[in-house]
């Protein structure tokens, strides 16, 4: 019976990934840094803040002077 309660959970559990991809100019040379975050629930995504849940229920506010690029992708 409980691994029967874990599967319809899962069933309603939403992951999310969230790739960021941030420039830096050093030495007159661009090079690209990537963090990807896996997240239960996303509150806000701009091309400066991201806000949201990790899986493990850490709140995760990140908020950049520069922009940055970023990817939302819904796993399951």
């Amino acid at each position: 019976m409980k691994k029967f309660i874990e599967w319809f959970k899962s069933l309603f559990n939403t992951h999310i990934e969230v790739t960021l991809w941030f420039s830096s100019d050093e030495f007159m040379v661009t090079k690209t840094n990537k963090v990807v975050y896996v997240l239960k629930r996303l509150d806000k995504i701009t091309d400066k803040e991201l806000k949201g849940i990790e899986d493990n229920g850490n709140m995760l506010h990140i908020k950049c002077r520069s922009p940055y690029d970023f990817r939302v992708r819904k796993l399951k």
